[in-house]
């Protein structure tokens, strides 16, 4: 371990080298600043680069998907579905109405769950609000399925079953709905997996339906040794993008050991994206005073999931992947054992724990009679606190103004109109779900600043 730690320096020295005096300092001893010593040569340095990038990497394979969208409807939804369709009109009302799979709508559980917000007046919030409406158009689902003709569709059943009071199937079909929201673009094909543990459950970067899983699922895994072997789906976090499979057979691969720690602004790390395999050095970034990274910008250019290890070959966070490298989550080695503890232990997938707090623009007016206590920060006002929830049972009143959450300001979480939320807050619920304690929330209540506890056990 002390071994590669001492890579750190001797890899930013080889990065400022780069190009021909690099090649011709192949053997060169080059002094220490400052010491009078002298560190490994650069084929040293590109030894102990291979040899971490062979200690990391043992624990990865490929692993092959075919899901296809027809097996997220029951064959009896299946044919309802075929019928719901020949009857549509040119431009189906679903698209365009209030309606849908947003904050306010019910989860298979029954609890409140903030969707995509696809349509119009939709938001991702689960922080009250309209429901977002179904989207328009939208990607084809492998198979040949619309997702959002899905969603409209199931979305619609949904409204038809509370109508005739059959509130429990409501809830089954919204829940669908809202797995088909955040699935919406779908996947199948290959990509690698990394191995976890020793009985075989591995993590696939991808979000998989647990609906198109249930029942002769196609997901295999290629073995070191070029055999292929079935794995089967054991659970999801569509929100964060990844699954975790149980391999029927697992030989000659090593499980990765997660950290022990979280990433730190500036620990030297070894990425290696699951789509290509494209591989590289890069050096934790972190804001001013941060003591953790939440967000991470991998220089590579593909849409899939990212492993990252330390400089010991231990897998320090996944990054989720995305349209742009800039925006995509870092989950934490932490949370990465929380959630795979999770669901193995509840048999669930993760899902959005909302907060249930509505909140409009704090308006100039109302801000400048309390300016000297928000000096120059931002915050929203709360409306309304949504019954069973987690902000019901924390003191939060209407009128309190929202300043943070869980010690970062409202901007993370909301746009700068105060209105919109933004991804951040989906990532953060999607957290909440497996989290203990308690969530602080930072608020001004009259003319005092306070801190207010959200229990989460």
């Amino acid at each position: 371990m002390k071994k590669h730690r001492s890579m750190i320096r001797v890899c930013m020295l080889a990065a400022a080298l780069g190009g021909a005096a690099a090649a011709n300092a192949q053997s060169a001893q080059v002094p220490a600043p400052g010491t009078g010593g002298s560190l490994p040569t650069l084929s040293a340095i590109r030894n102990e680069i291979h040899e971490l990038y062979q200690l990391s990497s043992a624990s990865l394979m490929r692993v092959d998907v075919q899901q296809s969208s027809a097996g997220v409807l029951t064959p009896a939804l299946r044919e309802e579905f075929d019928r719901w369709m020949k009857d549509l009109p040119s431009e189906p009302p679903a698209f365009n109405r209030s309606r849908g799979d947003g904050p306010g709508g019910r989860d298979g559980q029954g609890r409140d769950r903030g969707g995509m917000g696809g349509g119009r007046g939709g938001r991702p919030d689960g922080m009250g609000g309209p429901r977002g409406g179904g989207g328009g158009g939208g990607p084809m689902g492998p198979g040949g399925l619309n997702w959002n003709l899905v969603r409209a569709f199931l979305s619609d059943r949904a409204d038809k079953a509370d109508s005739a009071g059959r509130t429990d199937e409501a809830a089954t079909l919204r829940g669908m709905a809202v797995s088909v929201s955040l699935y919406r673009n779908g996947f199948q094909g290959e990509v690698s997996a990394v191995l976890l543990t020793k009985d075989g459950y591995a993590m696939l970067p991808v979000g998989l339906l647990r609906a198109a899983h249930q029942e002769n699922s196609t997901i295999t895994a290629t073995l070191p040794d070029g055999s292929k072997v079935p794995a089967k789906f054991v659970g999801t976090n569509l929100i964060s993008g990844y699954t975790i499979i149980k391999l029927e057979k697992w030989q000659g691969i090593k499980p990765a050991a997660i950290a022990m720690q979280n990433i730190a602004p500036g620990d030297l790390l070894l990425f290696i994206t699951a789509g290509q395999g494209q591989s590289g050095l890069l050096v934790a970034p972190g804001k001013p005073g941060a003591v953790s990274v939440d967000r991470l910008a991998v220089p590579a250019e593909e849409r899939s999931g990212t492993f990252l290890f330390d400089v010991s070959g231990d897998m320090a966070a996944f990054v989720s992947g995305g349209s742009w490298n800039g925006g995509r989550q870092a989950f934490s080695s932490e949370r990465l054992k929380r959630e795979f503890n999770y669901i193995l232990r509840e048999h669930k997938d993760i899902e959005q724990r909302a907060l249930g707090v509505t909140y409009k623009p704090l308006l100039p007016a109302d801000a400048t009679k309390i300016e000297a206590v928000l000096a120059g920060r931002r915050a929203v006002q709360v409306t309304k606190i949504q019954e069973k929830t987690l902000a019901a049972n924390s003191g939060l009143k209407p009128d309190d103004l929202l300043l943070s959450i869980d010690g970062r300001p409202i901007g993370d979480f909301v746009a700068p109109d105060g209105k919109m939320p933004l991804p951040e807050l989906i990532h953060l619920q999607a957290d909440l779900a497996t989290r203990k304690g308690t969530l602080p929330l930072g608020i001004i209540r009259g003319d005092k600043e306070q801190t207010i506890d959200v229990p989460l056990d």
